[in-house]
C-alpha cells in the first residue's frame, strides 16, 4: 500500500474523482481505472487558498481579499477564473460554489440580451444594405464590379458568427456546472503556460511594424509580398510579406488574435510545434495568394486561419479529453478576421486577400490531419521522431525570417 503522504499527482491513471474519493484510491490497493486527470483538472492548478480572509478571487496569478458583497458583484458583472469562499477548501470556479452560481448565470442571461439586441440591429443593416444595393441597377453594377462581393460575404460571416454567439449563450444558461467549470479550468490551464514561440512572434511583428514606420510606404514595397518580384526570384517575400502590416489597427487585431490562439496550440503541442504550423501556414498561404491573385499583400492573418485549422482538428480528436463548448472562440476569431478584412476594405487597403486566407488555412488543416493522432487520451500532444526535427528548425527559421525582415528594412531606411 502507498504512503499516506501520496498526492494525486503521483498517480496519473487517477480516474476524475472529488478530493474525498480520490485520497480514499491512493490508499486503496485497487488500481485505477484507465481515466487520466487532465492538468486542468489537478487540485493545485490555482494557487493556494489563503488562510487571512473568508472571501476573494483570483486576478492572473494575485490572490484579492474582498467582501462578500463584492464578490458576488464581480461574478455577475465579468469572467472571474477562481475564488475562495469559506466553503471551500481551495480556490475554485465560481460557479462550483453554489451561493455564486446564480450571480454568474445572471451574466450569461445579460450576455445573451445584448447578444440578441446587436444581432438584431446587425441584421437591420444587413438587409437595408442588400435592398439599397440592389435597387439601383447601376448602383448594383459597379459595386459588384469593385468587389462588393467580398463585403457581403463578410457582413454574412458576422452576422452568422453573431446568431451562434447568441445560440451558444442560451445553451450556456441550462449547462451542467461541470461542464462550465471544467472550462473556466481549462482557459486558465491555457493563460498560465510559457507562450515562448508565441510570444516571441507577437513581439517580432510589433517590433518589424515600427522599423517599416521609418521608412513607410516605400518598406512595404521591399517586403511585402509583391506576386511579380517572386516569380522573378525574390522567394523570401512569401515569409516577409506575412511579417508585415499594414496600419496599427492591422497589426493590433493580429497579434491579439494570434497570441490567442498560438499560445493554446503551443500549450497543447509544443512551442516548437506552434512554429511549425505557423511558418508552414505563412508560406502555405503566400503561394496561394501568388498563384491565386496578382495584387500584393501583406499580413500574418494566413498563419493565423492555419493555426485555426489545426486547432479545429486538434480539438475535434481529443473532443472527449478537452471540456465542452470549446468551439466558440475559434467562431470568435474567425468573426474578427472577418470584421479586420472589412474593415481595411471599406478604408481602400487592397494588401490583403482571401487566397492566403484559404492557402494558410488549408495547409493548417492538413498539418494537424497529420499531424494529431485519431485517438487522443491526453494532452499535450508533443511533437515526435522527423516531426520533432520538423519543428525545431521552423522555429529557428522563423526567427531568422523576423530577423531578416528587420534587416530589410532598415538598409531600405540608410540607403
Amino acid at each position: 500500500m502507498d504512503s499516506p503522504d501520496s498526492s494525486p499527482h503521483d498517480f496519473p491513471d487517477l480516474v476524475r474523482l472529488d478530493a474525498d474519493t480520490q485520497v480514499q484510491a491512493i490508499l486503496s490497493d485497487e488500481a485505477p481505472e484507465p481515466a487520466f486527470l487532465q492538468f486542468w483538472e489537478l487540485p493545485d492548478l490555482y494557487p493556494d487558498r489563503p488562510s487571512t480572509s473568508d472571501y476573494g478571487y483570483l486576478r492572473g496569478q494575485r490572490r484579492i481579499h474582498c467582501s462578500e458583497k463584492k464578490l458576488r458583484r464581480l461574478c455577475r458583472n465579468r469572467e472571474v477564473s477562481a475564488v475562495w469562499t469559506p466553503e471551500t477548501p481551495y480556490l475554485v470556479p465560481p460557479i462550483e460554489v453554489p451561493e455564486l452560481e446564480p450571480f454568474v448565470r445572471n451574466r450569461l442571461r445579460s450576455t445573451v440580451i445584448l447578444l440578441g439586441v446587436t444581432l438584431a440591429l446587425f441584421t437591420a443593416l444587413f438587409f437595408c444594405s442588400v435592398i439599397t444595393v440592389w435597387s439601383d441597377p447601376s448602383v448594383r453594377r459597379e459595386l459588384l464590379d469593385s468587389g462588393a462581393r467580398s463585403y457581403f460575404i463578410l457582413l454574412a460571416v458576422l452576422g452568422f458568427g453573431l446568431a451562434y454567439a447568441l445560440w451558444l449563450h442560451r445553451r450556456r444558461k441550462r449547462e451542467p456546472v461541470a461542464d462550465a467549470a471544467g472550462r473556466t479550468r481549462y482557459k486558465y490551464w491555457i493563460r498560465t503556460g510559457a507562450n515562448l514561440a508565441t510570444r516571441s512572434v507577437v513581439i517580432g511583428i510589433i517590433v518589424i511594424y515600427l522599423i517599416s514606420l521609418v521608412n513607410y510606404p516605400f518598406s512595404l514595397l521591399e517586403t511585402a509580398l509583391v506576386k511579380h518580384a517572386v516569380r522573378e526570384g525574390q522567394v523570401w517575400r512569401l515569409l516577409t510579406g506575412g511579417l508585415m502590416h499594414i496600419n496599427l489597427f492591422h497589426l493590433g487585431l493580429n497579434a491579439v488574435v494570434l497570441f490567442t490562439i498560438g499560445r493554446e496550440v503551443e500549450r497543447l503541442t509544443s512551442s516548437a510545434m506552434m512554429a511549425l504550423v505557423l511558418l508552414a501556414s505563412i508560406l502555405g498561404g503566400s503561394i496561394a495568394s501568388t498563384l491565386l491573385l496578382e495584387q500584393t499583400s501583406v499580413g500574418i492573418s494566413g498563419g493565423i486561419f492555419g493555426l485555426i485549422g489545426f486547432l479545429a482538428i486538434l480539438r475535434w480528436r481529443a473532443r472527449t479529453v478537452l471540456p465542452k463548448g470549446l468551439f466558440f472562440n475559434i467562431m470568435v476569431i474567425v468573426v474578427l478576421i472577418s470584421a479586420d478584412t472589412l474593415i481595411d476594405q471599406l478604408a481602400g487597403m487592397k494588401l490583403i486577400d482571401f487566397g492566403g486566407h484559404f492557402g494558410g488555412l488549408l495547409v493548417g488543416t492538413v498539418v494537424g490531419l497529420l499531424y494529431v493522432p485519431r485517438q487522443i487520451e491526453r494532452v499535450p500532444v508533443p511533437p515526435k521522431g522527423t516531426i520533432a526535427r520538423l519543428s525545431n528548425q521552423a522555429w529557428g527559421v522563423l526567427i531568422l525570417g523576423m530577423i531578416l525582415t528587420g534587416a530589410i528594412l532598415i538598409l531600405g531606411i540608410l540607403r
